[in-house]
């Protein structure tokens, strides 16, 4: 009995890409920055390579994003540890919504330091709201 499945694809009109350019990261620092949804939950991830990050193939919609500035290098967000003097990693939010629309190529400068740390999370966000 042969098995038969069908599947549909996206046109690549359908999608979008978005670059940040980031500036205020400490020369030499490993950085990777998360796009996420109204819920704060991440979508994607994408390292900061020469001060930006690029994410390609978005669908349209709108997206918050932070970056973590990744003191030990391992590729994920550590929220420290008291025993071992493990400090956390550091995390920026850009203070406003990215809108994407199909077929949209979007370059966003970011700098880390335009808006103090304690108003950089956009209140969409927020889980305590």
């Amino acid at each position: 009995m042969p098995l038969r499945a069908e599947f549909g694809m996206r046109k690549a009109g359908d999608y979008s890409t978005l670059t940040f350019n980031i500036t205020g990261i400490p020369a030499g620092a490993h950085a990777f920055v998360e796009l996420l949804d109204a819920s704060d939950k991440v979508v994607r991830t994408a390292d900061v390579t020469s001060g930006r990050a690029f994410f390609p193939f978005l669908l349209s919609g709108k997206y918050y994003a932070r970056i973590i500035e990744d003191l030990n290098g391992n590729g994920r967000y550590d929220t420290g540890d008291l025993q071992t003097g493990l400090q956390p990693d550091l995390a920026y939010y850009y203070p406003k919504a990215v809108n994407i629309k199909k077929n949209w190529d979007k370059e966003e400068i970011w700098d880390l330091w335009s808006t103090a740390i304690e108003q950089q999370k956009p209140t969409a966000v927020l889980q305590n709201k």
